[in-house]
């Protein structure tokens, strides 16, 4: 059987533009007894939330008129995890055949030596309406002490860093605002903005980098052909697959969603930090007079080099089989 894991470590930047990956929101996503358990794996609840007061006027949490955000700090004990690729060839997963998760081993087993088939990352996860970041040791002074760091798979998130390439904070920040695009993106970049400021231990730098949903899954005035939210770079893959796939009667690419992945890989001992740019192709079928039937392929559209700025940037069209 193929050695996904291997391949990944052995050449992350490679296996990225011909690969797409979705990381799981959280250590505890696929069901295992992980202990701590649950929240735990989502950080530590700082000691007061984040006040919104005096942000611009009508940028709170539309969702649920909260006047507040959930602020977590992952603890040293829980910031890497020992996991493994592995790919759906099936399609059952939500994002498409083809697409790479993560399976995560059991904390009970993480001080196992050479555990086949798994390795250390860092990892920063995901939760509704909070603001979770992780400060990443400078290099030598942690053990394990990996050099890949992800974030759970971001649908809509913003990501910020902070700090230097030496000894990076990331702040995985997102949730249901109910927000228009700009709009959105702006109230993460100040509730993140805020955090900073009133943090002594965050205020010694500003944001160096960061994504928000418009570098990814939705443009202002960008629209797919059936109405939804797009980019750019999502509709012209749209149209290409179209123009080169569609088979009147037999094959129909119906739609393109963009969505995104956001890594990090430390060389010697200073970091760099990329967005997958991903989308799920939906297709429909119809073969030997049977009922058409859909199915979903997970591709990869670009990898961009967002921190430090001006770092390499990969654009790709990959195809999706006409034949179920």
């Amino acid at each position: 059987m193929p050695d996904h894991t291997s391949d990944f470590f052995r050449s992350p930047i490679e296996f990225m533009k011909k690969n797409t990956i979705h990381p799981p929101d959280n250590a505890n996503t696929l069901g295992m007894q992980i202990s701590p358990a649950g929240d735990g794996w989502l950080g530590r609840k700082g000691s007061s939330e984040l006040d919104l007061t005096g942000f611009t006027p009508d940028v709170k949490p539309a969702q649920t008129g909260a006047q507040s955000l959930y602020i977590r700090r992952m603890p040293s004990a829980q910031k890497t995890v020992l996991m493994s690729l592995v790919q759906d060839t099936s399609g059952k997963s939500n994002e498409g055949r083809d697409v790479f998760t993560f399976r995560f081993l059991p904390d009970s087993l993480k001080d196992m030596a050479d555990i086949a088939g798994y390795e250390p990352i860092w990892f920063l996860p995901w939760a509704d309406l909070n603001i979770i970041r992780l400060t990443i040791p400078v290099k030598g002074t942690s053990n394990p002490d990996p050099d890949i760091f992800f974030t759970a798979a971001i649908n809509g998130c913003s990501v910020f860093i902070q700090g230097t390439a030496r000894h990076p904070t990331v702040y995985h920040a997102g949730g249901v605002t109910n927000y228009a695009i700009d709009d959105a993106a702006r109230f993460w970049r100040e509730a993140v903005g805020n955090l900073i400021t009133h943090d002594k231990r965050a205020r010694k730098s500003g944001v160096v980098g960061q994504v928000s949903k418009k570098d990814y899954i939705a443009q202002p005035g960008v629209n797919s052909s059936s109405g939804k939210q797009s980019t750019t770079r999502a509709t012209e893959y749209e149209d290409h697959l179209r123009s080169l796939l569609n088979k009147k009667g037999r094959f129909t690419v119906t739609e393109v969603s963009p969505w995104g992945c956001f890594m990090g890989l430390r060389t010697n001992d200073t970091w760099a930090f990329y967005l997958q740019e991903n989308a799920t192709v939906w297709c429909t079928h119809v073969q030997n007079n049977m009922p058409p039937h859909v199915v979903r392929y997970a591709r990869t559209l670009a990898l961009r080099q967002i921190y430090p700025g001006g770092g390499a940037s990969f654009t790709m069209k990959p195809t999706v089989p006409t034949v179920s």
